[in-house]
Formats: structure tokens, C-alpha cells, sequence
């Protein structure tokens, strides 16, 4: 994906054609970075030349990548890969048992966290913790009793990972059928 040196690059030519002050590459190089790090070099490129050769001002990483997806059809995705982990969604279920401070009856948060792949990266920064840092979290509370996450082999949790053992039971006891609530009809053709 672009390299330092593509940015750095891109940088410095719109420094020099938009009159940018002595410094301003430095200072603004992380945000382009972690704006752009999962962008191809060449769509990089491209996408700088067009806003170059178009616009009479210096252009802010949302107007590159702006540029980048109406090139997309041409050079390819700018959607990063998942993973197994996150079965490619760029998320990791993380379900919580933990018990209650007054006794009582346990309970489950399920919660999504951001993989550590490069779609769980782009699509959690700044929303999202990343889920080892949210997990290593959970485990310190004193009141956890089960933590369960996606794995490579496991990436979407079962129900006896989501539900407590009370809930599971009320659940195995249930007779009642779902039922309609009347709300939706069946929808005939018209010939």
C-alpha cells in the first residue's frame, strides 16, 4: 500500500506547486499517512496528478481519496483486506460473562472490536478500540467470568458463547413458537 516515500513524494510536489510554507510537508505527513496507508502507490499518484492538474488549491486527504475512488473502476479497490479472524468484516465479536457486584443472576455484553487486519484498521480508527487491547480490558474487570472472541478458526461466535447458562436454559424450555404479529401479509401477484 503507499509506501512513506510515495506520500513524502506526493507531499512535496504539492508543497512546492501550492506555495505551502517551509515545514509543512513535516507536519502533515502522519495524517496523510494514516489517511492514505491502504491506498495502491500508483492510485496515489494518479489521483495527486488529476487533483493537480484540475484545482487551483491544495487538496486535503479526503479530496485525494475522493479523487482515488472515481479512478477506482480503473486501477482497482481501495478496500483492504480482512481476515479469517474477522471473516474479512474488519470486526471481532467479543462476548463478556461476567457476574453481578450484588450476586444474583450473570450476565453477557457482546460487543464488536476492530480486528487487527488491515479492514478492521481502517474501518475502526478513531471508533473503534483494537480488540486485543479491548479484550486485555475486559479481563481486568473483577466481576468477568468467561471471555470469548473470534479466531481464525471461529470468527463468528455460537450462542452458547452470546447467552448465559440461565439464558440457554430458559431458552430449551421454551415451547411458544414464534408467531406473526400481524403486521406483514402475504402479498398476492397481480396477472
Amino acid at each position: 500500500m503507499a509506501a512513506d516515500q510515495t506520500i513524502q513524494k506526493v507531499l512535496s510536489k504539492l508543497s512546492a506547486n501550492y506555495g505551502k510554507r517551509q515545514g509543512w510537508t513535516e507536519e502533515v505527513f502522519s495524517v496523510w499517512r494514516d489517511g492514505l496507508q491502504h491506498m495502491p502507490d500508483r492510485l496515489l499518484f494518479d489521483a495527486s496528478k488529476r487533483w493537480l492538474a484540475e484545482q487551483s488549491r491544495a487538496p486535503t486527504v479526503a479530496n485525494i481519496r475522493s479523487i482515488a475512488k472515481s479512478l477506482k473502476p480503473e486501477i482497482g479497490t481501495l478496500t483492504p483486506q480482512g481476515c479469517r479472524r474477522c471473516d474479512q468484516t474488519g470486526w471481532v465479536e467479543v462476548a463478556h460473562h461476567l457476574s453481578r457486584p450484588n450476586g444474583g443472576e450473570s450476565r453477557v455484553n457482546t460487543y464488536t472490536a476492530a480486528c487487527d487486519c488491515a479492514a478492521g484498521y481502517r474501518l475502526g480508527i478513531g471508533s473503534a478500540m483494537p480488540w486485543e487491547a479491548f479484550v486485555g480490558r475486559l479481563k481486568a474487570d473483577p466481576y468477568t467470568l468467561q471471555l470469548f472472541h473470534s479466531t481464525p478458526e471461529q470468527p463468528h461466535l455460537t450462542k452458547w458463547q452470546r447467552l448465559t447458562p440461565e439464558q440457554l436454559e430458559r431458552l430449551s424450555m421454551s415451547r411458544i413458537a414464534p408467531s406473526s404479529t400481524g403486521s406483514w401479509h402475504k402479498v398476492k401477484p397481480s396477472v
